[in-house]
């Protein structure tokens, strides 16, 4: 619910994902899949050279 209404019902907006090795590989699953879910198709990682 809080991504449907983040993005005030624009399916454009992008939904970026900063996920380090740490995070659990489902977290990142139930952020794509609760996306998804909003109508939110625009999906990217964000990444960080070490």
């Amino acid at each position: 619910a809080a991504l449907k209404n983040s993005s005030k019902g624009e399916k454009e907006v992008p939904v970026i994902i900063n996920a380090d090795a740490k995070c659990e590989h489902q977290s990142v699953i139930n952020v794509m899949e609760a996306s998804r879910q909003a109508g939110l198709t625009h999906i990217t990682f964000s990444t960080k050279i070490n």
